[in-house]
């Protein structure tokens, strides 16, 4: 090879050193090498990109452009726009749902409503809806029902007030005419006013000694006592001894030695706080007036009730009576002003005046 290659270099008309030549058949064996090792695996070689020159660069910008031009005036109907400005971001009113939307003046709901009720009334009603509004229609009165409804539950209750007043009264001044009669006269059925074997109201016996105060004879005030026990034998004889103490001003035998063991000042301050009266009051009523009996009927009559007290009986009153005489020891003066308070308000009429008097041991005048 290298004569070959000098006797080549030689015909070529130069004369070529045997450096050159290997040079030369190095470099020919790389170059076959070179391009026989991609063909012996089989895969091709990649290639490598090709940089573009500025001129393929600027060509290919020109022909984008021709490309993206718009159509002219002339070839499309459809004038160009400017671009667009960005959308306005929406408020916070159209976000929200149609439900919470603004609701309608009352003017507008007030001609929506008659609008509504026009059609409603000239649509025509079905036999069902009629029967339907019908029945509704009946079991809810008019306001003017109802107006007159209240008026006349009103004078109902105003007409019952009446009625129970007029018979309270009815019955005081039968009680009153017939124990004043003479005993051949008297009628012992007439004279109560509560059923047999009731308890006997305590009242029966304050009005009783109501009359018994303003006689001074003492015949008519026998025939009044006479009368009164005869009335509760005939009703309720289980109530007569309890009479016979109260109107004798006991209440028990004397050989017991039971008594109230309560003074004046005592009384005075359970009615007051009984009326919800002041004790300087009550003592200045006590000095006008000259009977703690007639202030406590006075202070009863001024004072107002919520409900009507259960009535009192003379039983009860004779009851508490004697668990006042039994109460001692610590606070025994506060537990018999307690026992006085809860019996002076239920006490009615003429009973307060009564029930102070007993206590005070204050019914000398007919015995």
């Amino acid at each position: 090879a290298g004569g070959a290659a000098m006797s080549s270099s030689g015909g070529a008309g130069g004369k070529r050193s045997v450096a050159d030549v290997l040079m030369g058949n190095a470099r020919d064996a790389a170059r076959k090498a070179k391009k026989g090792a991609p063909a012996a695996s089989g895969v091709p070689s990649p290639k490598k990109p090709r940089t573009k020159t500025a001129a393929e660069a600027d060509g290919a910008t020109a022909e984008r452009a021709v490309d993206e031009k718009p159509p002219s005036p002339a070839k499309s109907p459809v004038k160009s726009k400017r671009p667009s400005s960005p959308p306005k971001s929406k408020s916070k009113a159209d976000d929200a749902p149609e439900a919470k939307k603004r609701s309608p003046s009352p003017t507008r709901s007030k001609t929506l409503a008659a609008a509504a009720k026009l059609e409603a009334a000239e649509k025509p009603l079905s036999p069902k809806r009629a029967k339907t509004l019908a029945a509704k229609s009946d079991a809810k009165p008019s306001d003017q029902a109802l107006v007159s409804q209240s008026k006349d539950q009103a004078s109902q209750s105003e007409d019952k007030k009446t009625k129970i007043s007029n018979a309270t009264k009815s019955e005081e001044v039968n009680t009153t005419l017939e124990l004043k009669k003479k005993g051949s006269e008297f009628d012992p059925m007439a004279a109560a006013y509560w059923k047999p074997g009731e308890p006997v109201p305590f009242l029966f016996l304050a009005r009783a000694l109501d009359l018994i105060s303003n006689e001074s004879g003492r015949i008519v005030i026998t025939e009044i006592l006479s009368n009164v026990f005869r009335t509760i034998i005939a009703t309720t004889p289980e109530d007569l001894l309890a009479t016979v103490y109260l109107s004798a001003n006991r209440i028990a035998p004397p050989h017991e030695g039971i008594e109230l063991g309560i003074g004046d000042a005592s009384i005075i301050r359970a009615l007051s706080e009984a009326y919800g009266r002041k004790e300087e009051h009550v003592k200045k009523n006590l000095k006008e007036l000259g009977d703690l009996g007639l202030v406590a009927k006075a202070s009863r009559s001024s004072q107002k009730m919520m409900y009507k007290p259960k009535p009192l009986t003379i039983s009860r009153v004779l009851d508490t009576f004697r668990t006042i005489a039994k109460e001692s020891g610590k606070d025994s003066q506060d537990k018999k002003r307690s026992h006085i308070k809860g019996l002076l308000v239920a006490a009615t009429d003429c009973e307060p005046q009564y029930i102070i008097r007993l206590l005070q041991v204050n019914i000398a005048m007919f015995s």
